[in-house]
């Protein structure tokens, strides 16, 4: 985990201490935000290299699971290069109310 300063309207405002934490290793990320600022994730993976790095989105709604560990586990194995999320999944329907 990596500790970062509060959203201060900069949209390097993760990419950057991630990046400087994860320079030259590999790096699976989790975050619910991948999507905020595109431009920013564009800059993060183009500085990334071909140095292997998961983008693993998660639906803060939900949280962390076993799927997502495993995506994470088999990327860093094999060893890919900077990869983009994919887009997120469309928002569930609530039950009314």
């Amino acid at each position: 985990m990596v500790g970062v300063r509060a959203y201060d309207r900069h949209p390097d405002w993760k990419f950057g201490a991630v990046g400087r934490f994860a320079t030259g290793r590999p790096l699976a990320w989790l975050d619910d935000d991948f999507d905020l600022f595109p431009s920013a994730l564009q800059r993060f993976l183009d500085r990334r290299g071909g140095t292997a790095t998961a983008l693993i989105p998660v639906d803060p709604a939900a949280g962390i699971g076993p799927d997502h560990l495993a995506l994470a586990e088999n990327a860093l194995r094999q060893g890919k290069p900077a990869v983009s999320p994919p887009p997120p999944a469309p928002p569930q329907e609530q039950p009314p109310h």
